[in-house]
């Protein structure tokens, strides 16, 4: 075996700095089965109220095949953009949040 400056042989210290990363990994791991869930409901919130507030002038009579269907695509500007694109953040988000927690568990 070989010793270090201190006396102590080299084998002994990584046995300890195994331990102490399996242990700091442990404990994440338990922080973010706890915490995991909380964030997705957050985000599912956050979601289903950016979805709800994006509105579209093409009401229920576009469904019937009025002639107002054209009348729903029409390019976004201002807040309605940034809605738009906070939509889609929240919605990658997630789903990454989402496939963790599966990884985890």
């Amino acid at each position: 075996m070989e010793i270090d400056e201190d006396g102590e042989e080299i084998g002994t210290k990584l046995h300890q700095l195994y331990f102490f990363f399996k242990c700091a990994i442990i404990i994440s791991l338990r922080i973010m089965v706890t915490i995991l869930p909380i964030i997705q409901i957050t985000l599912s919130v956050i979601l289903v109220a950016g979805i709800l507030l994006q509105n579209r002038s093409a009401g229920i009579g576009a469904l019937g095949g009025s002639d107002t269907v054209e009348a729903g695509f029409s390019t976004r500007r201002g807040p309605e953009k940034t809605l738009f694109l906070a939509t889609i953040a929240v919605a990658v988000l997630f789903m990454i949040v989402s496939f963790i927690s599966f990884i985890v568990r």
